[in-house]
């Protein structure tokens, strides 16, 4: 997807390895200059949180519930659901997190990972 507006944006996601990190998540508003929002399950901190990055920075926005422990090495599904400004969040049909965000969003989507995180991604899905 080219520009992605409203909708919702699904991922299944295992994630296998990782001694600093085990992340997977989903990246979207993903602007020319390399500026994007993710939200993204993180398999060491048990949680789920939307970041930002921007200008070369990734900061933290908003963490969702916390102690949402997931087995490593099995499928899980992510879901975020953008309407305008509202983002919502959920983990295998679980609500996790609702934010507001500044803008509506307007850009190119994709999957998120970072460090040494080893994880597999399928069933990528867009509907709007």
């Amino acid at each position: 997807i080219s520009d992605f507006h409203d909708g919702d944006i699904s991922i299944r996601f295992k994630i296998v390895a990782g001694q600093l990190d085990q992340c997977a998540g989903i990246l979207f508003n993903l602007k020319s200059n390399g500026d994007y929002l993710t939200v993204r399950f993180n398999g060491m901190e048990d949680n789920v949180v939307l970041w930002t990055f921007n200008k070369g920075v990734r900061k933290f926005v908003k963490k969702g519930a916390e102690n949402v422990p997931l087995a490593r090495n099995q499928w899980h599904t992510l879901q975020i659901s953008v309407h305008g400004t509202n983002l919502q969040a959920s983990v295998n049909g679980k609500h996790l997190l609702d934010y507001t965000l500044a803008e509506p969003v307007s850009g190119k989507v994709g999957v998120w990972s970072k460090t040494d995180s080893v994880s597999y991604f399928d069933d990528y899905t867009v509907s709007r």
